[in-house]
């Protein structure tokens, strides 16, 4: 080599790709974040999210307000946003607004008193107040895609309080609590004056809980008027009695759920997962309320429990009339824990004890539990009702139920059982006439069968009950043309009524069971090559309104990665890991398995390098081509002014070992 030369050595003419390690620094200028001071009267005002977050540092009264998407309401103390004039707070699915209190400090939540029933409010969160999340006196309104979670009351409603009309949808009422001595509604309480009506529609009330002498309502609470719930979801809410000790017992609880003390009104709806405890009486874990009527519902897995005087109905404690058409009725309990002498009074799935349900009429009725600590028990049937009334049972399966011996499913006034199933349970079925029924060991009445064969020819399954092909219940209902099968799926065979869920003129395939929230496919693991565009996806099923993604790598978070789909670009060593999603619809969350992305092994193979010389101080443009020869399409690698020592260039560009000329133009 002459002095005064350079030389550019270690470029293979094959070369597989080199990591280096290399720091790179940045500075950049940018603006401090907006914020913008609030309080007193607001009039004719716009906030945006240019001037946002909104520090409140006094109250907010609102004569005319507009608030734009993506804006944040920060209250710096213990203050209140009210609104007796016009509010038009209209955020967007993906630009939601906010009200909330400092990370120091709660405040006392949203008042809307008066206010003009044109006022808008949608897709809002609104977080941590500590005098109930939003209070509606005197303002019925409808409100659309909020969140309201993580409010609190000391007295009734922690997230909602309302004393008039009130529709919500498409809203998420989560992990708000109320506790005094006489609480109601740990997520939602209405006063019910004036035949109020509270409509929920395609809403989640989850994880709410009241505590008190005498709780009612852990998810909703309402001292009157009515309950609409149209396809939605009250799930693992909570109300507590204060629990007995040896001197005082004197505490009630009612309505893990939902407590209404008029009627309930239910169309796809979903009670599920909860629970009401207390000192002395308990009723009602999934629903308590006056008259019934519930349609494609599901109420599930609620649970009632009692140290004392006794604990009704673990699905549901209500009035007359009770009306259930195509519902599944499950795995509910109730149970005497035990710290005193007193009994566990039953009804494991429903308690009509003070009077009479009308119609139970293509229903799942199955795994419902009442037991005891102590052994003093009390249990007139899993499905209760008294005596007065004459009760339709047309078409239903009673399955797996487990009660005291020598109790009943199911107990009532007068009334018929026809055209039903009653297979697994550790009682006997009924003291009511049964006719055109599967039944244990036979039963008096008119053209009973026994049910004594394996389930599987009786059954496809135990979570939707449909009839096994060659089911001896089909065809086997009352003949009666009025009661004819009219849906086929789900009823099999000819016209004649088959006995079970799916049989008779109200069968609905939709007999509704919520699915599970479930990832698939799941991502997949996967090795790849450096550089390369690495793609992970996930599919749901089950969800329960609009679904949620944020991907995860090691555990932590990906900023802005939250689709279905993570792409990774130019991958390197820094990306290897475990990759995840977390899926989130309304009211539940699941992680996915990990995805680990590696890097493919690589075979190292040597050559020799391209050592090319030039004049030191010279510019020179660095190419390189596939091929050699006319035709060749050079692509620009980098230019180069040569120094005084050794220049090393290093291609990264051929992880599949592609052969490469290379070449320098002089510039």
């Amino acid at each position: 080599m002459k002095e005064g030369s350079s030389i550019i050595k270690g470029v293979p003419k094959r070369i597989n790709p080199v990591m280096v390690a290399g720091l790179f620094i940045g500075f950049a200028a940018f603006p401090s974040p907006a914020q913008t001071y609030v309080g007193g009267l607001v009039n004719g005002q716009v906030w945006s999210a240019a001037n946002s977050p909104y520090l409140a540092t006094n109250d907010v009264i609102v004569q005319n307000l507009t608030i734009q998407p993506g804006v944040t309401v920060q209250f710096m103390g213990n203050n209140q946003f009210n609104v007796p004039g016009f509010l038009q707070a209209g955020g967007t699915r993906t630009n939601q607004i906010t009200f909330r209190g400092t990370n120091s400090a709660s405040w006392q939540g949203i008042v809307f008193s008066g206010a003009s029933n044109n006022c808008l409010f949608q897709y809002c969160i609104v977080q941590n107040a500590n005098n109930s999340g939003i209070q509606f006196r005197g303002t019925p309104m409808t409100i659309q895609g909020c969140t309201i979670s993580g409010n609190f009351s000391p007295g009734s409603g922690g997230g909602i309080y309302t004393d008039g009309s009130l529709t919500l949808q498409s809203c998420l009422v989560s992990g708000n609590s109320s506790s005094s001595p006489s609480s109601h509604g740990g997520g939602i309480y209405s006063s019910g004056g004036g035949g109020a009506v509270l409509t929920l529609q395609q809403c989640v009330v989850s994880n709410n809980n009241v505590s008190a002498v005498d709780a009612r309502g852990g998810g909703i609470g309402c001292d009157g008027g009515t309950l609409i719930l149209s396809g939605s979801r009250i799930v693992n809410n909570s109300a507590n009695g204060n629990q007995c000790s040896d001197s005082f017992c004197h505490n009630y609880a009612s309505g893990g759920g939902v407590y209404v003390a008029g009627p309930v009104q239910g169309q796809t709806a979903t009670i599920s997962g909860n629970s009401v405890s207390s000192g002395d009486r308990s009723s009602g874990a999934g629903i308590y309320c006056g008259p019934l009527t519930l349609t494609n519902s599901d109420v599930s897995n609620n649970s009632g429990y009692s140290s004392y005087g006794g604990s009704y109905g673990g699905g549901a404690y209500c009035g007359s009339p009770l009306i259930l058409q195509s519902c599944r009725i499950s795995g509910n309990s109730v149970n005497f824990v035990g710290c005193c002498a007193g009994p566990t009074y039953g009804a494991a799935a429903i308690n009509c004890s003070d009077s009479a349900f009308d119609l139970i009429q293509n229903c799942v009725i199955s795994g419902n539990s009442a037991g005891n600590a102590n052994g003093i028990a009390f249990y007139p049937a899993i499905i209760f009702g008294g005596a007065s009334g004459t009760a339709s049972i047309l078409n239903n399966v009673f399955y797996g139920n487990f009660n005291h011996p020598n109790n009943q499913v199911i107990q009532g006034g007068a009334g018929t059982i026809e055209n039903s199933i009653f297979y697994g349970n550790d009682v006997g079925p009924t003291s009511m006439n049964v006719n055109y029924s599967m039944v244990p060991g036979g039963y008096g009445g008119t053209n009973n069968i026994d049910a004594n064969i394996p389930i599987n020819q009786i059954f496809t399954d135990t979570t939707y009950f449909f009839l096994a092909n060659s089911s001896p219940c089909i065809d086997a209902g009352d003949p009666d043309p009025a009661l004819n099968d009219v849906l086929f799926p789900p009823s099999k065979g000819g016209v004649r009524n088959d006995m079970g869920a799916y049989g008779g003129p109200g069968a609905n395939q939709n007999l509704i069971f919520v699915p599970p929230l479930t990832i698939a496919p799941q991502p997949l693991s996967q090795n790849v090559n450096f550089g390369s565009t690495v793609q992970l996806f996930v599919g749901v099923t089950g969800a329960d309104g609009p679904v949620s993604y944020q991907w995860q790598f090691n555990g932590t978070n990906i900023a802005g990665a939250t689709s279905s789909t993570l792409t990774l670009t130019n991958f390197s060593l820094g990306n290897v890991g475990a990759y995840s999603v977390v899926v989130s619809d309304l009211a539940r969350s699941v992680a996915s398995n990990p995805a680990f992305i590696n890097v493919a092994a690589l075979t190292i193979k040597m050559y020799a390098g391209v050592t090319l010389n030039g004049n030191v101080g010279s510019a020179y443009l660095l190419q390189s081509a596939p091929t050699f020869g006319v035709g060749s399409v050079w692509t620009d690698l980098t230019n180069i002014t040569l120094p005084s020592s050794s220049y090393v260039y290093i291609d990264y560009r051929s992880p599949t070992n592609t052969a490469q000329f290379y070449r320098l133009v002089p510039q």
